[in-house]
């Protein structure tokens, strides 16, 4: 699980990730990256949206965490001060947390 310093939370802030970042396409995800002005030298904030195109609430949650430990491995990689959206796309729950991490460190750079 991310730490409290690395969770993207609110509306807004998902908003404005979606409106001003710029967006990165994988098998497993899109991934929406922005770097927030405010943000400057605070850690990375990351959000994971699973919507029900993916399965029920078992494959949601399943997904959820395995991008999660994919993000865990890649916290010291990522910029200050950017803020990132990651929608899982469906099959995201069949893949290896290592494919992920892979995908995730060729779409975060």
């Amino acid at each position: 699980m991310l730490s409290k310093v690395n969770r993207l939370k609110d509306k807004v802030n998902f908003d404005k990730v979606f409106k001003k970042g710029e967006k990165k396409y994988s098998p497993y995800f899109v991934v929406y990256r922005w770097l927030n002005p405010a943000n400057v030298g605070l850690p990375p904030q990351i959000g994971i949206v699973t919507s029900k195109k993916v399965g029920g609430a078992v494959v949601r949650n399943l997904a959820r965490r395995k991008i999660s430990a994919a993000i865990l491995g890649l916290l010291t990689k990522l910029k200050p001060g950017f803020q990132y959206v990651i929608i899982a796309i469906k099959g995201v729950d069949a893949a290896k947390v290592t494919d992920l991490e892979v995908e995730l460190t060729r779409l975060f750079n």
